[in-house]
């Protein structure tokens, strides 16, 4: 299905690195905005710093946003990865850009989001990977607040409800 990620798990915590290199991930693509940091605040938390860090030992890592360089950029030189802000997900755009730019094929790559309407969707349109968590905190953008509220219809449809979790990876 297409608004369905290969994994949904409660949070980038419970990610298995190992598992990752398992199924031969090269390049791992992370959203910023509820997926590692609250989309309010400008603070990159430790675990948040570790969790990249660990993904840096054994994958490229960049960021990709759909939030503006402003936001973006003071994020992204915390964790100390590359970023892609305004990256228009669910459009594959990006994402062929990154694969083009890395040398690394679609079916290598691993995105990790916290939207269906964005992150699950973008993966299926490019071809790649996605693992989805839930949000951080349920406050959102104006942007996030929209595509929350169509992605709440997708759930009811689709039976796909949150805390439902499962691990396929």
């Amino acid at each position: 299905m297409i608004f369905k990620p290969e994994c949904y798990i409660q949070s980038y915590k419970h990610i298995d690195i190992n598992k990752l290199k398992e199924k031969n991930y090269q390049l791992i693509i992370v959203d910023i905005d509820n997926t590692l940091i609250p989309c309010d605040s400008k603070i990159v938390s430790k675990d948040a710093i570790d969790f990249v860090n660990k993904l840096k030992e054994d994958f490229i890592v960049v960021v990709a946003s759909n939030n503006v360089r402003k936001r973006v950029k003071p994020l992204a030189d915390k964790l100390t990865l590359p970023f892609y802000s305004f990256a228009l997900k669910p459009l594959p755009f990006t994402f062929y850009h990154i694969s083009k730019k890395y040398h690394v094929d679609r079916k290598k790559i691993l995105l990790i989001g916290d939207q269906i309407m964005t992150d699950v969707l973008a993966s299926k349109t490019s071809n790649i990977s996605c693992i989805l968590v839930d949000p951080i905190v349920d406050k959102d953008n104006i942007f996030g607040t929209i595509t929350r509220s169509i992605e709440n219809i997708i759930r009811k449809l689709f039976d796909f409800n949150r805390g439902d979790y499962y691990d396929k990876m």
